[in-house]
């Protein structure tokens, strides 16, 4: 440990950084929940429709919008 102490330590030095990757985690389980949905896809045409669902809903969460199926 003692061989890597700076490179471990980096994040300290730098004003600003977070101290949790609560962000990356978020994402990454978003794309978990996809994968275990997608088993049960029945076609490939399926499976596309379903990617674009996520991306969608994906994006309108990034972007502070409420995702919604009803206009």
């Amino acid at each position: 440990m003692l061989k890597h102490w700076a490179p471990l330590t980096l994040f300290l030095r730098v004003a600003g950084a977070p101290i949790d990757n609560n962000i990356c985690e978020r994402a990454l389980k978003k794309a978990i929940l996809h994968r275990k949905n997608s088993l049960f896809y029945r076609t490939v045409y399926g499976a596309h429709v379903g990617d674009l669902y996520m991306s969608l809903i994906h994006t309108a969460e990034l972007n502070g919008v409420e995702p919604s199926l009803t206009s």
